[in-house]
């Protein structure tokens, strides 16, 4: 079958992506960490996290409340979590996927790329993890660079035989664009900047 390049077109591609990351987003206009309590400083549970439970991200705010930037973070989370368990079954991923936070042409490319997975017998297991977001934007359209560590995020074929992955690091830098709808925001587009590392 040979090397297969996990990708989810222009939709949440990276949740499986196995790419290096490394470095700030932008170490000239870096602001304080928001912890997941919205407050400024390090991130919440980040020594005394156990192995089962991962510490939060980080999330930094630039232009943006940090009460916004924790919303749009977590929103992140919940549509990589949507996009892994839609793969998970690709035949089911229209009833799996979640609604409330991927929408539009991301929903569209996640659900062609999960008819892929169907045809040739694709499975995932694992979840990633988002390790940081930097969140710029304004008013009801925000951009969420995130950090996300997929390193237990596992393709298997129908025989369940893993597939290989590539030769990055498991962590790689993704671009989500959130709109605001009602009172929640959700994921309507995600791309990869120029430098994929972070």
């Amino acid at each position: 079958m040979g090397q297969v390049t996990l990708r989810l077109g222009s939709m949440l591609a990276a949740a499986l992506l196995l790419a290096g990351c490394s470095g700030e987003d932008d170490p000239a206009t870096s602001s304080a960490p928001v912890g997941s309590d919205g407050a400024s400083g390090s991130p919440a549970g980040t020594a005394s996290g156990s192995p089962l439970t991962p510490a939060p991200p980080e999330i930094r705010a630039h232009g943006v409340p940090e009460a916004t930037a924790s919303e749009a973070s977590d929103i992140v989370g919940r549509a990589l979590t949507s996009v892994n368990d839609a793969l998970a079954s690709p035949g089911e991923a229209a009833t799996i996927l979640d609604d409330a936070v991927v929408a539009g042409a991301a929903r569209e490319a996640l659900l062609a790329q999960a008819a892929e997975y169907e045809d040739n017998g694709w499975t995932v297991t694992g979840q990633p993890r988002v390790v940081r977001t930097v969140v710029r934007g304004q008013g009801a359209r925000v951009r969420v660079r995130a950090c996300v560590d997929q390193s237990a995020v596992v393709v298997t074929d129908g025989a369940g035989t893993r597939l290989p992955t590539g030769t990055g690091a498991p962590r790689t830098w993704m671009v989500f664009t959130l709109v605001r709808a009602g009172d929640e925001w959700q994921v309507v587009r995600q791309t990869f900047p120029a430098d994929p590392d972070c």
